[in-house]
């Protein structure tokens, strides 16, 4: 299998397409809470980001040439014009489809499901994810008019030859044949290659000297080093902490704390989310803590909630909102977490403090540290 590696994939993982801090699933998120609620980690062979945002920038505007192999699937012609290897937080999907005759002008990485004529995807082993090629049973094909529990004997032989994630370009050959028949595909393909920045970390290493944990911390014991991060299983700096009022749906009074992973023009601008068919304009991966009581200068709110136990402490909720490289695709943990946040010093423009969350995704992501927070007018 072809790949690229080089010094700035850790900077693309923070989604910064290379070296320089400068701004920028398919269209909707993940729903928060799910159990898809992050997205699988990229592959070792993922090639590197390009050397700067404007050039990523360029690269998300130009399209990517398609071809697949044409044959039948259930005995019906299927000629695929588009073709996707994309990582998600199930697995690695290979997906085959004919595009609607008025849905051509799809974003790189988008969905096809509303714009698919007919589709055919399957999620890879993790065999052939890890070696780049292997066998899969038909029954494991699901896609147009095949049944959910598919049946049909038979074996596809795929083969993984490229994944180049500055480019979005993925490359390789398919082999499908069914016992009886009715399933014959044979040939090279190529298409869009939409990698994550997730790195899976099953056994986190302590940041800062302290443990990932979903028990209980007390931020107060923390000491004055500056806060840093895990985002999604990647080492990512802190640039910019906000605090503001926000209101619940139900109308609860909750006090947000922000941790930008990237400065922003306006500190106190609506938090950056992603999707909304377009190109996100500001890719800017940020954590959130949400208290239940006001801050006060010496005091503690901390919190948790489990697969274990129910929620207790004083935190309603924290998340993290992410983005993928390819700039469209976006995504939300919020579910299970532990933070706590200690205040020092508190005035109408500044907090001041420590704070500790956890959070259960694929990557074990958290911060630790302390923090001088922007206070901004209450959300809208």
């Amino acid at each position: 299998m072809t790949t690229v590696r080089g010094a700035c994939v850790a900077a693309a993982l923070a989604l910064a397409f290379g070296c320089k801090e400068e701004p920028g699933k398919e269209a909707s998120a993940t729903p928060k809470g799910s159990a898809g609620a992050e997205r699988s980690p990229a592959s070792a062979s993922s090639s590197a980001a390009p050397a700067s945002a404007s050039v990523a920038g360029s690269a998300a505007s130009t399209p990517i040439a398609h071809s697949a192999p044409a044959g039948t699937i259930q005995g019906t012609p299927f000629a695929p014009d588009t073709v996707r290897l994309e990582e998600t937080s199930d697995g690695t999907i290979l997906e085959l489809t004919k595009l609607k005759a008025d849905r051509k002008d799809r974003i790189r990485c988008s969905g096809t499901e509303m714009s698919a004529e007919r589709e055919l995807q399957v999620y890879l082993s993790e065999a052939i994810v890890k070696s780049g090629e292997g066998e899969m049973e038909l029954g494991s094909f699901s896609g147009t008019d095949i049944p959910f529990n598919n049946p049909v004997p038979g074996k596809a032989k795929i083969k993984i030859t490229k994944k180049d994630a500055w480019g979005f370009r993925a490359e390789g050959t398919l082999e499908i044949a069914s016992d009886d028949g009715k399933w014959k595909l044979s040939g090279p393909f190529s298409g869009e290659y939409c990698p994550t920045i997730v790195v899976r970390r099953e056994h986190p290493e302590p940041l800062g000297g302290h443990a990932w944990t979903e028990g209980a911390f007390d931020a107060a014991k923390l000491g004055p080093e500056p806060v840093q991060a895990i985002l999604a299983g990647t080492p990512t700096p802190i640039k910019l902490v906000t605090l503001y009022e926000r209101k619940k749906h139900d109308g609860k009074q909750l006090h947000r704390l922000v941790f930008y992973t990237r400065e922003r023009k306006d500190p106190c601008a609506e938090r950056p989310y992603g999707g909304g068919g377009e190109l996100v304009k500001e890719p800017n991966d940020s954590f959130a803590i949400d208290l239940e009581v006001a801050p006060v200068k010496g005091g503690v709110v901390s919190g948790r909630n489990s697969s274990k136990e129910d929620k207790t402490g004083q935190i309603d909720g924290a998340d993290l909102r992410a983005f993928e490289p390819d700039r469209y695709r976006s995504w939300i943990y919020s579910q299970y977490f532990s933070a706590s946040v200690a205040f020092d010093e508190l005035d109408d423009k500044t907090a001041k403090g420590r704070a500790y969350l956890a959070l259960p995704d694929s990557g074990k992501s958290m911060l630790v540290g302390a923090f001088s927070a922007t206070r901004c007018p209450p959300e809208p």
